[in-house]
């Protein structure tokens, strides 16, 4: 059965990630690899370029960045062993209710590490993942930030995405994710492996970037001033102390603050090796 053009309508979007300003892009490639607009054949189309080549795209950056490759081969993991079941779990469930929501949305609680947030930011560089909204409530009204996966990847889990394109596009909803908290398991792989991550080519960057102060680091006044009265100066100083260091050290710095200011130190290094 050929598509119409009405029905390659409808399902474009799929193809393309929204707000992206490189979204024809992965558009324009899918329908390349088209022979015809034959259902049978856009479905294995779909199902061999979400399955896999964005994800071989996706891993290759560890081939140019090679001091990113374990946030690159953590944040693939985290998308397809996490995220993309548990999505597909919820739009399944909820079709067999009869439910008229589906969903291809994830939430990350603000005080996440700072290394998973960085993990995310590489999917959303090859179009995986795109950024939503900050300050988002989710359970126990905890705030964090809402993510959707390029819906090509959650279409690619279906035998025929033709047929379920259509509904779970029409039927998205914001107000459904899945939600991964401050502290969850699925991060300590993440951490085990950036804490034994060794970059002999990039050891006097990193010097210089340890050796800086912390006035450097986007913090409050008064935190700045806190850290420096109990010895903390640079930003090496802030790495290696632990969340729990600053809460006994630091007068009035509780578990989310504490997690703020190794977070922002985190980043300051990770933004620079990043370009």
């Amino acid at each position: 059965m050929d598509l119409t053009e009405a029905q390659w309508a409808k399902l474009t979007p799929l193809l393309t990630p929204k707000r992206r300003p490189d979204g024809p892009r992965l558009l324009l490639k899918t329908l390349a690899l088209c022979r015809n607009l034959r259902a049978d054949e856009v479905n294995q189309t779909i199902k061999t370029f979400y399955r896999s080549t964005i994800w071989a795209e996706h891993s290759a950056l560890a081939t140019t960045y090679t001091g990113q490759r374990a946030f690159i081969d953590w944040g693939r993991n985290f998308i397809e062993n996490s995220v993309l079941p548990e999505t597909k779990t919820k739009n399944d469930r909820r079709q067999t209710e009869g439910q008229n929501e589906s969903t291809c949305y994830f939430w990350i609680h603000r005080d996440a590490p700072e290394m998973v947030m960085h993990a995310i930011r590489l999917l959303e560089y090859t179009g995986i993942v795109q950024k939503g909204d900050d300050g988002i409530r989710g359970t126990r009204s905890e705030i964090g930030t809402r993510y959707s996966l390029n819906v090509g990847c959650v279409l690619a889990l279906d035998a025929t995405p033709t047929a379920t394109g259509p509904d779970v596009i029409k039927n998205l909803s914001i107000k459904r994710f899945t939600e991964f908290g401050a502290n969850h398991t699925v991060y300590q792989e993440l951490l085990k492996s950036t804490a034994t991550q060794e970059q002999p080519d990039m050891l006097q960057v990193l010097r210089e970037q340890l050796a800086r102060s912390v006035d450097c680091l986007d913090i409050t006044e008064y935190q700045n001033q806190q850290v420096k009265a109990v010895g903390l100066l640079t930003v090496g100083d802030l790495l290696k102390s632990t969340e729990q260091d600053l809460i006994e050290k630091i007068h009035y710095v509780g578990e989310k603050r504490a997690r703020r200011i190794k977070n922002t130190a985190q980043a300051a290094i990770l933004e620079y090796l990043s370009g």
